[in-house]
């Protein structure tokens, strides 16, 4: 009976060391598809943008630095791009502004914060 009880704790032990690896492992791998923008910027930078109203010096203004540009495209006087931030959250966060001919038309934020603390009590 303790040799069976062993073996499930050990299994059990084994089981938990994997999930944690596993979670480890997608962690990394995804604060490294982050983009590499100068700052990380803050939801409350994020709330304080104006659709279709701000240019693009203004929306970089509010969030404090220049993003990374992740798609461009340039049709005959039309001029899309979408910009990438990094977000100040932990493990992931990441906001995205698209822009039509230099002026902010959509936005897009992932946002994933854990924060672990001990319960006081």
């Amino acid at each position: 009976m303790a040799r069976a009880l062993r073996m499930v704790m050990r299994t059990l032990l084994v089981a938990v060391l994997v999930t944690v690896l596993t979670a480890g492992a997608g962690v990394v791998i995804a604060r490294l598809s982050l983009p590499a923008s100068a700052c990380a910027v803050s939801e409350a930078s994020i709330g304080t943008l104006v659709l279709e109203r701000m240019r693009e010096a203004d929306v970089i203004v509010r969030l404090g630095c220049d993003g990374v540009r992740t798609v461009e495209l340039d049709l005959q006087g039309l001029r899309m791009e979408t910009v990438a931030w990094r977000g100040d959250a932990w493990p992931y966060a990441r906001f995205e502004a698209t822009l039509i001919n230099g002026v902010l038309h959509g936005t897009r934020k992932v946002w994933l914060d854990l924060n672990v603390s001990r319960l006081k009590g």
